[in-house]
């Protein structure tokens, strides 16, 4: 249903904050308010559908809405939004909600003097999950925090050389989960290589995030096996892509994407590239 937002301003202006704070214990006996459902929660998006029921049937009176918070027994001085109301039936999505977190709400009508409150719902927004779509990118890792891990670009699959021919930068031999930047900023600071894997995913651009690198051996690894659910375009699988970790002066590792086999290839071989950053 189609919103209309009151901001705080105008509401305290019509009535004393004071009133406000105990209206709950002032309401009118004949209007029942009700939540009947939470549904549709995403990490970011929620919707929230009530009902009023008025003995009086004076519906006309009211304006309703919803109020949340982070904190139990939420008030119209918390954050709130007045809706429309049809048939005794109101509803709102809420959006830009924080991910893994648990959310307060209550419906509420104000009829110019006083505010009824609902009984408090509690729901809890999704944590970070393997295959979202999160700032520009499909999440293919998560870690224990459940607040931060890795995407993948979803579309960017270039070809490149490794670069850096015969020349071994220790700094770039790591091969651990986390390790994929350090290896991708020393590999950019120490080999001038334009055309290398490495510095080709430093420059990538997915508006607005410029915070991307070519992901160690073991990041890549995690890729591979989870790709059935990174809806990846175009699918990796039978391609074979540049990890950021080191052997030699004269290979570097990569994975088949078919086998998951993890090979030493010559740094100076054209093979495809996934630009991963961190959240």
């Amino acid at each position: 249903m189609k919103t209309k937002l009151l901001f705080r301003s105008a509401i305290i202006g019509l009535i004393s904050i004071s009133l406000l704070i105990t209206s709950c214990e002032k309401q009118r006996t004949s209007l029942d308010l009700e939540i009947y459902t939470v549904e549709s929660i995403t990490m970011t998006e929620a919707t929230i559908e009530a009902y009023a029921e008025d003995n009086d049937q004076n519906y006309s009176t009211y304006d309703f809405g919803f109020c949340w918070s982070l904190s139990p027994n939420p008030i119209i001085l918390d954050t709130f939004q007045i809706t429309s109301f049809d048939a005794g039936f109101f509803d709102i999505n809420l959006t830009g909600l924080d991910y893994d977190t648990t959310y307060y709400v209550r419906a509420l009508a104000y009829d110019g003097v006083q505010v009824k409150y609902s009984d408090q719902v509690v729901f809890n927004t999704l944590p970070h999950q393997v295959g979202q779509r999160f700032e520009k990118g499909i999440i293919f890792y998560v870690d224990s925090t459940r607040k931060h891990g890795m995407a993948v670009a979803n579309s960017y699959h270039s070809k490149h050389t490794y670069g850096c021919l015969n020349m071994f930068i220790p700094q770039a031999a790591d091969s651990a989960i986390g390790s994929g930047y350090s290896n991708t900023l020393a590999i950019v600071n120490t080999c001038i290589d334009f055309s290398s894997a490495a510095f080709n995913c430093y420059q990538f651009y997915n508006g607005p995030y410029s915070d991307w690198y070519l992901p160690s051996i073991q990041e890549l690894k995690e890729i591979y096996k989870v790709q059935s659910q990174l809806d990846l375009n175009p699918n990796p699988s039978g391609d074979w892509y540049w990890s950021s970790t080191q052997l030699s002066f004269t290979h570097a590792l990569a994975i088949n994407f078919l086998t998951g086999e993890i090979i030493a290839k010559p740094k100076g071989e054209v093979g495809k590239v996934l630009p991963i950053r961190n959240f």
